[in-house]
């Protein structure tokens, strides 16, 4: 009887290293990107309140911040935001129409908005005796 042949095992190959997915370039601060887009939007409101549209312009540079920091540490959100801020993106175009819009809002707006104001510091409710007079007069 014939022995066997010899088999010769060779060594596993020794595990690789995974790469990580994903950049790893620092990221740019993307917080002057969203002052812009934070005080166009605020600089909109404020035109049509101006007591919410203004707290929302005082608090804008730091909303800006901290929106950066949470950016910093959330790739897809980071990428969405660079997106959506990139100059040839959608903040572009609204900063582009921005004066169309404040020249619309003073002429339309925010005439329509004064004399809501008006008429309303205009009203004045009626007593119950005066509705309960009216809903005898009407009966």
């Amino acid at each position: 009887m014939a022995e066997p042949e010899e088999v010769k095992l060779e060594p596993d190959a020794a595990p690789k290293a995974r790469r990580r997915r994903g950049p790893n370039k620092a990221r740019a601060s993307i917080e002057p990107r969203m002052r812009v887009l934070l005080t166009v939007m605020g600089t909109a409101w404020k035109a049509a309140d101006e007591t919410c549209g203004g707290a929302f312009l005082e608090a804008a540079p730091e909303l800006a911040k901290s929106i950066n920091l949470w950016a910093m540490q959330d790739a897809k959100l980071y990428a969405w935001i660079e997106g959506v801020t990139a100059a040839s993106g959608p903040v572009a175009v609204m900063a582009a129409l921005m004066p169309v819009a404040q020249a619309v809002a003073y002429h339309h707006l925010v005439p329509a908005i004064q004399r809501r104001r008006e008429a309303q510091e205009a009203y004045v409710q009626p007593s119950i005796d005066e509705v309960l007079e009216y809903a005898e007069e009407v009966a």
